[in-house]
Formats: structure tokens, C-alpha cells, sequence
């Protein structure tokens, strides 16, 4: 039957469809919120606002009101609508890229409450209050701005306060252990000699598992935690942050920490993983993407090497979530990666 339609014909039954499907999602939110749902509510909602912002990027910005008067028609009133229409209004603060300083793209709204993993995994009550998330068309760096002004008391108490083991249960023993074993498979007994600096390191776990294996010069720093709050007074041969990148408001600014505290022929181990190719299609249901669990910067590979080569750094990626940062070639480097690696990282 497609085939006997005109262009203009298929576009009008394409954007009927999303209507009808952005009206379907309006009334499942509208039910679920006379009946309390505030969870199942919010997932709707960010669904249709991540969709009206995606046909906005796509410059179907007619299409994106549309889905917005839709959505309205049903949801009055709703904080992240109000957001939507501003951005599509142009009345919306204008977000500049925090890695190249160029102007991002509205990307969509994710509720406070949105914790890492899929929708069937969401359990943490939604308040439905909404970061905006915005994309660089350029180096495709994803972040919110909307937490610039927090100081680092307003995370400890709204974001890694008590409740945080819940929404992240490995952080306190099963990611430190396994990040210990990972680095020691690599760097052996050789590595007993170096200064490491666990940054971001929360309670000391890393630390802790490190000694274990016989590392015996490893500190930790965390500005989040009241007993590691102390910035280190010296450099250190290697510096290890694991899942720390994401939850930073100023990438710049911890790379500016990190060099600070490297030696010149240092190196730095850190795992954040990387946005997948689909991310357009996946949109603000992204796993990774997650306020509750403080994932506020998400990187693409090009907006991660930008920011390397910002600092005058060489990037190397392991994977997808598990890099180095180098400022030179020199034995940390050799070995921390295998042979394979350290071939491809300097060739």
C-alpha cells in the first residue's frame, strides 16, 4: 500500500501514528498518576519528551509541538511539558557544551529519581522532578547542567546519602574487589612500588582490597566523604577512578585535580562507560543514564578523546568502560596494558 502514497502522504501517516502513539502514553501517564503511580507516570512522561526532543534535533519541529500539545491535552501542568515547550519556544537557557564549548542540543528530561538499569529494574520513588539533559551535536558529550550550582554538601545529602546502596548495591564492596583484581592481574608484584591514589575512592574500599594484595602506598580522596575529604599533598605514580567521570559537574575541572596529582610520567586508570551507537534510539531510557545514581556526564568516545587532548593527554580505551589516560609513554604504561594493548595505544 506504501507504495501507491506520495511522499508528502507517507509523512502524514508517519506523524499521525506518533501522535496516536504519543496519546496513548499521555492517557497510561494520566491513569497512573490519578492512581498514585508516580513511578510508571514519569517513565511515560520522560518517554514522550524524549521523543519530541528527538524529532526537534531532527529539525521536525512542528511534529515536536505537536507531541507536546498532545501530551498537554492530558497532562496539564506537567514540570517536564513545561520544559519541553520551553525549549522548543527557544525561551529555554541556552546549554554550552562543558567539553568543547559549543551550544547542545535539548536532549530530554529524566526524573530524579531514575536510577541505573531498565525500566523493569526502576524501584526508587519518583518525585517527579526532572534534570534536562542536553547533547552536543559536535563532540556528542551528554549532561545536565542543572546541578552546576549544587555545592558538594547538596550532593552528599540528596544524592550519596543513605539511600544510595540501594540504587547502588556493588559500590561499597563487589566493584572495589573486582577493580582490585582486575589491576593486579595486570600490574603484578611490579606494581608494589608505586604511589597509587585511589580518586573518588568513597570509604577506602579499593584501598583496602589493594593492600590486601600486597600494594602497600594507596590513598584515597573523595570530596564526598567526610574521612577522605583531605586533597592529597603529594603526586602519585598511578591514579585510579573508577566510575567517578559520569558523576562530575566539570569534566575540565577534574581533569585540572587529576593532572595535579599525577607525575609526569604517570598514568591514569578509570572506567565510565561509554554512550552505545544506538543512543538516539534509546534516548533518556539509556540504562546508564541516571540521576539517582549521580550519573550527570555522559561521554561519547569522540568527547572523551576531546577532552584527553584538551589537557595534552593520549587516550587509550581497554573497552567500552575501562580506559588510561597518558601524558607519555613510559613503564606504568607497559605495565598496566598487555602487549596487544600498549601496540595499538603507541604505535
Amino acid at each position: 500500500m506504501d507504495e501507491y502514497l506520495s511522499d508528502a502522504e507517507k509523512n502524514l501517516v508517519l506523524r499521525e501514528s506518533v501522535l496516536d502513539h504519543v496519546s496513548t502514553l499521555a492517557d497510561e501517564a494520566g491513569s497512573f498518576r490519578s492512581q498514585g503511580l508516580l513511578l510508571q507516570m514519569s517513565m511515560q512522561v520522560e518517554r514522550i519528551v524524549s521523543a519530541a526532543a528527538a524529532f526537534h534535533r531532527a529539525g521536525e519541529t512542528d511534529l515536536a509541538r505537536s507531541i507536546h500539545d498532545r501530551a498537554w491535552d492530558t497532562l496539564p501542568e506537567e514540570p517536564a511539558l513545561q520544559t519541553l515547550h520551553a525549549h522548543l519556544e527557544g525561551s529555554a537557557p541556552k546549554a554550552v557544551c562543558k567539553i568543547c564549548g559549543r551550544q547542545a542540543d535539548f536532549f530530554g528530561c529524566a526524573d530524579m529519581g531514575k536510577t541505573c538499569g531498565s525500566e523493569e529494574d526502576q524501584f526508587m520513588p519518583r518525585a517527579c522532578t526532572y534534570l534536562a539533559y542536553h547533547q552536543c551535536p559536535f563532540c556528542g558529550f551528554l549532561f545536565t547542567p542543572d546541578l552546576d550550582g549544587w555545592t558538594p554538601e547538596m550532593f552528599e545529602n540528596r544524592i550519596y546519602n543513605d539511600d544510595y546502596l540501594k540504587v547502588d548495591g556493588d559500590f561499597l564492596e563487589v566493584r572495589p574487589r573486582q577493580a582490585a583484581g582486575s589491576l593486579a592481574s595486570r600490574l603484578g608484584s611490579w606494581g608494589s612500588r608505586l604511589e597509587i591514589l585511589d580518586y573518588g575512592g568513597g570509604r577506602g574500599a579499593l584501598e583496602a582490597e589493594l593492600r590486601k594484595r600486597g600494594y602497600a602506598s594507596v590513598a584515597t580522596y573523595d570530596p564526598f566523604f567526610h574521612a577522605r575529604k583531605d586533597f592529597p599533598d603529594h603526586a602519585s605514580d598511578l591514579i585510579l577512578s573508577i566510575e567517578v567521570f559520569e558523576h562530575v559537574p566539570s569534566p575540565h575541572h577534574l581533569m585540572s585535580d587529576l593532572l595535579s596529582l599525577l607525575r609526569r610520567d604517570g598514568l591514569i586508570f578509570f572506567t565510565t562507560l561509554l554512550q552505545p551507537d544506538n543512543l538516539a534510539e534509546q534516548g533518556i531510557s539509556w540504562w546508564y543514564l541516571a540521576p539517582r545514581n549521580g550519573h550527570i556526564s555522559l561521554f561519547s568516545r569522540d568527547s572523551l578523546n576531546l577532552l584527553a587532548s584538551r589537557h595534552n593527554l593520549r587516550l587509550f580505551s581497554i573497552n567500552a568502560s575501562t580506559h588510561v589516560l597518558f601524558p607519555m609513554d613510559g613503564p606504568i604504561l607497559r605495565h598496566v596494558l598487555t602487549e596487544e594493548e600498549y601496540r595499538e595505544a603507541v604505535p
